[in-house]
């Protein structure tokens, strides 16, 4: 290599290693800028969370869900704002609390008390389908805890699952085993299963933890009555009777039993005080209606059920009664359109 060359080598060489140090020291500067700028926008960054509790603390609702909003918008992950929000607006806008609840991860210690805020909203806006979620999610984590249970047996007795219901109830009952009111409601889904005779049972413990519980005494009075027990049912109708003198299911009880020992005398009786409370009442329209039927009085006995057409003509057990009415008081043909219509209702 020439004398020349090595000097504009050596030249070069020179050279890069000020360029260098310069370009590492811009690196540097720009770095301190950048992360000194990005200090002061994380000190200058507005504390969302403090602007809510003070909106609050001076009665400013709205400034408070303003603020809970911006919180969330700048960090996604902020699972606090979302709940004080989620409460904030649980009264205005539930569908939205319920959605930012839903956000609350499963890692979060704070789960448990979202879903449970959850199943509250869920319940009291009639939204089935998260409350029954979150309750079941409830359930799962803690089977041996009365409320999961016993809301999710009165949820899916409320919406025609009996089925479905009484486990639910039953695991409810065998965690309290001395709450009656659960024993009440194991009857009630019996009864809605069409298994009267299974009712008693739960019945009879309720009134053994609570001796003067009306409801399931009212309730037995049913049940033995529907189990043919005229005896049992019409002791219980005559309890609820000493509490309650207007009781019409329990006259109407004491009228049917009355009725099916062949003391119409007193059937009748029972039924016109019944009908003194309750005019209207079906079953006891009914139940007089077969009174005079018996009574050889077709035509007013049609006459008696036939008052009630236009609030009850989409009712099954109502249009039989008024079509046996219309064919013992010789109306055949009224009787084939009401026997028509039963069956139409009955497809649907």
């Amino acid at each position: 290599m020439s004398n020349k060359t090595q000097n504009r080598t050596k030249t070069a060489m020179t050279f890069s290693r000020p360029k260098l140090v310069l370009l590492m020291c811009c690196i540097f500067v720009t770095s301190a800028v950048t992360i000194a700028l990005i200090g002061r926008h994380w000190f200058d960054a507005p504390d969302f969370m403090q602007q809510a509790s003070s909106a609050l603390k001076r009665g400013d609702r709205e400034a408070a869900i303003s603020a809970l909003r911006s919180q969330i918008q700048g960090n996604p992950e902020s699972n606090a704002a979302k709940l004080r929000l989620a409460t904030l607006l649980q009264d205005s806008n539930p569908d939205e609390a319920i959605q930012y609840l839903q956000q609350i991860p499963a890692s979060d210690p704070e789960r448990e008390n979202a879903v449970q805020k959850i199943a509250v909203l869920s319940i009291l806006h009639n939204r089935t389908l998260e409350a029954e979620q979150a309750l079941l999610e409830l359930a799962t984590k803690r089977p041996e805890s009365l409320g999961p249970q016993l809301s999710l047996a009165e949820l899916y007795f409320q919406n025609q699952k009996p089925e479905t219901a009484l486990p639910y109830a039953e695991q409810a009952a065998r965690i309290a085993p001395d709450r009656a009111q659960t024993f009440l409601l194991i009857s009630e889904i019996h009864d809605e299963m069409l298994h009267p005779k299974k009712m008693i049972e739960p019945l009879q413990e309720a009134i053994r933890i609570e001796p003067d519980f009306y409801e399931a005494h009212q309730n037995l009075a049913y049940a033995f009555h529907k189990t043919g027990d005229s005896v049992k049912a019409e002791e219980q109708a005559r309890w609820c009777l000493n509490v309650n003198s207007r009781d019409v299911a329990a006259l109407r009880i004491l009228a049917s039993a009355a009725r099916d020992n062949g003391q119409f005398e007193d059937a009748e009786k029972h039924l016109t005080a019944a009908l003194k409370v309750e005019p209207l009442n079906l079953d006891c329209r009914i139940l007089e209606a077969d009174l005079l039927l018996y009574q050889r009085k077709p035509q007013v006995a049609y006459e008696r059920l036939h008052e009630l057409y236009d609030s009850q003509q989409n009712t099954v057990r109502y249009l039989g009664a008024l079509a046996r009415a219309a064919a013992s008081a010789g109306k055949r043909e009224e009787a084939r359109k009401l026997h028509q219509r039963v069956a139409e209702l009955l497809q649907q």
